[in-house]
């Protein structure tokens, strides 16, 4: 292997550059702008296999999105409830296979999710759990709790107004149900008890949500509420 030289510069640079944009926030804003009441034109939204995953998984929903890479970029909202399948491809992006899961089961048609090899081995059955306690059903290609599985809904809040869900192995399991809350007609109390992992993209989320008018009350001042 020829080692590489790096370049050095002999005098000032001048130059302007153009920062990508945050995947975590592009994510979220996708998955907002696809749930919204009416078209949305997003800046800055980061060109990566993640967020090209993401926006096909959320027109196979029924959204309507320009290629990633245009900016701006626009989004045409989803429209009343998913009638055909759907099989979405989350490669190795954690957020295709834990945002759009919640965001599938809105409908009665089945959903399938599957990726790489090797996002079959990476967690998901904490936040499955949660979406059979609000009515999702489930069934598996493999290993439960894992890729690939199909899903079906509606989603309804329980009588009880609140679920559950573990969130030590992964801060995105709240932050899926949190995204999707908005839509299910009433109220839902989302608890996560135990270690909270990555708090900051809960924060991210959180402050998502409420830019976008969502009223969000946190019950606790304990890091593992929200």
């Amino acid at each position: 292997m020829t080692p590489w030289k790096a370049p050095a510069s002999q005098g000032p640079i001048r130059a302007t550059v153009r920062l990508p944009g945050s995947k975590s926030l592009s994510a979220r804003a996708l998955h907002l702008a696809a749930i919204a009441s009416g078209p949305s034109r997003l800046h800055g939204v980061l060109d990566s296999r993640d967020t090209r995953l993401f926006a096909a998984g959320l027109e196979a929903l029924g959204a309507v999105l320009s290629p990633i890479g245009h900016d701006p970029l626009s989004v045409t909202p989803l429209e009343g409830e998913r009638e055909a399948a759907a099989g979405i491809d989350c490669g190795l992006a954690g957020t295709v296979m834990r945002f759009l899961p919640p965001l599938a089961a809105l409908s009665a048609a089945p959903a399938r999710f599957d990726g790489d090899e090797a996002a079959r081995e990476r967690p998901l059955a904490p936040l499955l759990t949660a979406l059979e306690a609000l009515g999702a059903r489930i069934s598996f290609g493999g290993a439960p709790g894992r890729l690939p599985f199909t899903i079906r809904g509606p989603l309804r809040v329980p009588e009880c107004g609140w679920v559950e869900v573990d969130a030590e192995q992964s801060s995105q399991f709240l932050s899926a149900l949190l995204l999707t809350a908005p839509l299910l007609g009433a109220p839902l109390e989302v608890r996560a008890p135990g270690r909270l992992v990555s708090a900051p993209h809960i924060e991210m989320t959180v402050a998502a949500l409420v830019r976008r008018g969502c009223r969000i009350e946190r019950i606790a001042d304990e890091p593992h509420s929200a």
